[in-house]
């Protein structure tokens, strides 16, 4: 989510055995007009594998995000939260293993979930949640939002990338709208 949370999952990648892979810190990509400002959360839990970190909770729809997508998710959700429209966030910090438990919690929390990434659709985030939701034999409104199978024409500030392929913070307003009924 952080630099701080990057230092963190480093060091604990460093104990661990076997191959890790590092997303870097979002501070470090180009975050366009959006900016890259921290998000209002303490670091109350050390990093831990496996584990996804709550940094919201609401009951009408649950974001699961992570990395740089997570700074317009939470805008969205704020957006919401000024209509009454009550919205969680999970970081879903570390994707092998995938916590499972975080994707069963959200399901019973919260009317829909939606898997937000700035990676492909297909075989990420989105797909391991659409699983776990898929597996569990119950039912919870569910979309994927990401890099549809498709070229991306609109280029430039990272932002109007963003926007262009669905993944602005209007687009995550719009699909919570149309995920709650």
């Amino acid at each position: 989510r952080d630099g701080q949370q990057f230092e963190e999952a480093f060091r604990v990648a460093m104990d661990h055995e076997g191959p890790v892979v590092l997303l870097g810190p979002p501070e470090i990509y180009a975050p366009g007009r959006d900016g890259a400002a921290p998000l209002p959360v303490a670091h109350d839990d050390p990093f831990q594998i496996g584990k996804a970190e709550w940094l919201r909770k609401g009951a009408d729809a649950c974001l699961i995000s992570f990395g740089p997508a997570l700074r317009y998710c939470w805008a969205a959700a704020e957006l919401l939260s000024q209509e009454k429209v009550s919205v969680s966030l999970v970081n879903m910090c570390s994707l092998k293993p995938f916590d499972r438990d975080a994707v069963l919690a959200a399901m019973k929390q919260t009317a829909a979930v939606i898997a937000v990434e700035e990676q492909t659709i297909y075989g990420g985030l989105g797909s391991a949640v659409a699983e776990v939701i898929a597996e569990s034999g119950q039912g919870v409104r569910f979309r994927r939002m990401g890099i549809p199978d498709q070229f991306v024409e609109r280029v430039g500030d990272w932002t109007e990338t963003r926007e262009g392929i669905g993944l602005g913070i209007a687009d995550v307003v719009r699909v919570v709208k149309e995920c709650r009924g």
